[in-house]
C-alpha cells in the first residue's frame, strides 16, 4: 500500500514546496511562456494571489500538478520537495487555512500507521461537518495510549501541531484537517456500525496484523480474571467488523467462541465474541497481546495464574497427538506435561487408542504410548 501526493483530493490540498523546487518552478515557467503574465493568461490566475502563493512556497494541488505537467517537472520531483501539506479549497472565497502536517510522500504502510487505523475503528471518531469541517479525534482515558497515538501520528505525518481536550471526563487528541484527508483516502468507511478492516491490513504481513490487532483489542476488549472466570471478551456495535477481526485471529491459529449478541444499559446492541480456555488465551498472550497497561496486567495475571487449565473441545487430543509425534511417554508423563489429572488423560488416551490414532508398547513395567504410523 502507497498512498502518493497525487492520489489526495486536488481541490482540497495545498503543497508547500522547497525554497530551491520554488526558484526552478519559476524559472521554468519563465522559460515556458517568456512572461509571467502570459502565464497568468494561460492558468486564469490573478497576478496579486500567485503572488502570496510563490512568496509562501504554498500552491493549491490542482494548480501545482498543472504547473509541474506543462513545464516537464517529474510527479516524484514533486514529491520529494514536498516539505508539508494543508487543507483548504482552491475555489474558496474564505480564508479557512488548516495546520500544516508534514508526511514524507508516498505514505507506506508502517506499524505506525496500522496503529493509528486500528485505535480509530476503535475509539476514534472521523467526521464532516455540513460545511466541510473535517473532525479526527481518538478518544481514550489511558494516558499510555494516548501517548503512543500521538507518538505515532508523528512518526506519520512530522511534528505536527495535536490539540488535546476532555470531553465529559474522557480525554481526547485532536489532529488536523488533513490527516482526515489522507485517513478518508486510506479507508472510506470509519462509522462505528458499518466500518471494516480495510483490505491492504488483511493481506498485509502478520507483523502488521499483529499491530492492528493488539491496538484494536486495546480499545475494545475486556480482561477477566475472577476465581472461576478468566477470558478475554471482545465486543463492538458492528457485525461485519467483530467477523474481520474473529478472521483475522485466526491466521495465529487462536479458536473463538461463536458470536452473541447483547443489549447493553443504553439500549444498545452489541455483538461479542470470547477467547477462552488456557491454550487460546496463551496464544492470544504470545502471538497479540495488550499495550494497554491495565489489560495487559490482567492477562499476565491469568497466563501465570490460568486456576485449573481448560481445553477447547479437540484440543486435548491435539495436545497429545503432538506430544507423542516427539517422544514415546506414559500416561502419568502425558498428564504432568498438560497439567491434567491422571484419570482426565487417562480417558482422552483410551479414546485417542480405540480410535486407531495411537499405540502402546510395553517397556519393562511401563506402558509408553506413540503415535500409530
Amino acid at each position: 500500500m502507497k498512498l502518493r501526493l497525487y492520489d489526495l483530493p486536488e481541490d482540497r490540498i495545498y503543497v508547500i514546496v522547497s525554497e530551491e523546487f520554488n526558484e526552478r518552478l519559476m524559472s521554468k515557467i519563465k522559460s515556458k511562456f517568456k512572461t509571467f503574465t502570459k502565464f497568468y493568461t494561460v492558468f486564469g490566475l490573478n497576478h496579486a494571489t500567485f503572488n502570496k502563493w510563490k512568496k509562501a512556497r504554498q500552491y493549491p494541488l490542482i494548480l501545482i500538478k498543472r504547473m509541474c505537467r506543462k513545464t516537464d517537472i517529474s510527479f516524484n520531483d514533486l514529491e520529494r520537495n514536498t516539505n508539508g501539506i494543508r487543507s483548504g479549497r482552491f475555489f474558496s472565497k474564505g480564508k479557512f487555512k488548516s495546520t500544516v502536517i508534514y508526511p514524507k510522500f508516498p505514505i507506506k504502510l508502517s506499524s505506525e500507521l496500522v496503529r493509528m487505523i486500528a485505535h480509530m475503528l476503535g475509539d476514534g471518531c472521523i467526521t464532516i461537518s455540513k460545511r466541510g469541517h473535517y473532525n479526527f479525534q481518538y478518544y481514550n482515558k489511558n494516558k499510555f495510549l494516548i501517548k503512543m497515538f500521538k507518538e505515532d501520528a508523528r512518526k506519520v505525518f512530522g511534528n505536527l501541531h495535536i490539540h488535546e481536550s476532555n470531553n465529559k471526563g474522557t480525554p481526547y487528541i485532536f489532529l488536523p484537517s488533513p490527516v482526515t484527508i489522507i485517513f478518508l483516502q486510506l479507508v472510506k468507511d470509519f462509522h462505528s456500525n458499518t466500518s471494516r478492516i480495510p483490505n491492504f491490513i488483511r493481506n498485509s504481513s502478520l507483523a502488521l496484523k499483529r499491530e492492528f490487532l493488539r491496538c484494536i483489542f486495546d480499545d475494545e476488549a475486556h480482561v477477566e480474571f475472577r476465581k472461576n472466570q478468566r477470558r478475554i471478551e471482545f465486543a463492538l456495535s458492528n457485525e461485519i467488523m467483530i467477523n474481520d477481526v474473529k478472521n483475522l485471529l485466526k491466521d495465529f491459529n487462536i479458536k473463538l467462541s461463536k458470536t452473541y449478541k447483547r443489549t447493553d444499559m443504553n439500549g444498545k446492541q452489541k455483538i461479542y465474541f470470547y477467547i477462552r480456555n488456557f491454550v487460546n488465551i496463551n496464544k492470544f498472550f504470545k502471538e497479540i497481546g495488550f499495550y494497554h497497561p491495565r489489560k495487559k496486567e490482567k492477562l499476565e495475571k491469568i497466563i501465570k495464574n490460568p486456576g485449573r487449565k481448560s481445553y477447547a473441545r479437540g484440543e486435548t487430543e491435539k495436545l497429545i497427538i503432538n506430544l507423542l509425534q516427539n517422544e514415546m511417554l506414559t500416561v502419568y508423563e502425558i498428564s504432568k506435561r498438560l497439567e491434567r489429572s491422571y484419570i482426565n488423560t487417562s480417558a482422552f488416551v483410551r479414546s485417542l487408542s480405540k480410535e486407531g490414532r495411537i499405540d502402546s508398547i510395553r517397556l519393562g513395567k511401563q506402558k509408553l504410548w506413540k503415535v500409530r504410523i
